[in-house]
């Protein structure tokens, strides 16, 4: 299934680019990809980006999907939280994995929020 383009800039976090110096407060979306652990992300925080998670991977495969909160340019949560993923509390692990391999400004309080798959995504 092809998925449409918003025109909105995302950033990948991956070999050759690391994480944004400063980001905005808010929630952003984001997918962790499959054998690079790649992460992608909105460009800007809900509500004023409009992107979707299959937008930011092409509707491909991911090893996680969701939410993360940057409050005072640190990550203070990450969440499981997609409609169109639908990812298990499992896949959580991996995506903070991920987070701390690309040296993402992780807070020392870090919420991990796995309760989305209650809501039915399963």
């Amino acid at each position: 299934m092809d998925y449409p383009e918003s025109g909105e800039r995302r950033w990948l976090v991956n070999c050759g680019r690391c994480w944004p110096r400063k980001l905005d407060d808010g929630n952003y979306i984001y997918v962790v990809m499959p054998e690079t652990g790649e992460i992608r992300f909105s460009e800007k925080p809900r509500p004023y980006s409009k992107i979707h998670h299959p937008e930011l991977c092409h509707g491909e495969e991911v090893i996680g999907a969701g939410l993360f909160t940057v409050f005072e340019n640190q990550v203070i949560k990450i969440s499981n939280e997609s409609g169109h993923y639908g990812p298990d509390g499992l896949s959580m692990g991996y995506v903070k994995m991920a987070f701390e391999h690309w040296q993402a400004p992780l807070s020392e309080t870090l919420e991990i929020d796995t309760r989305w798959e209650v809501f039915g995504n399963q």
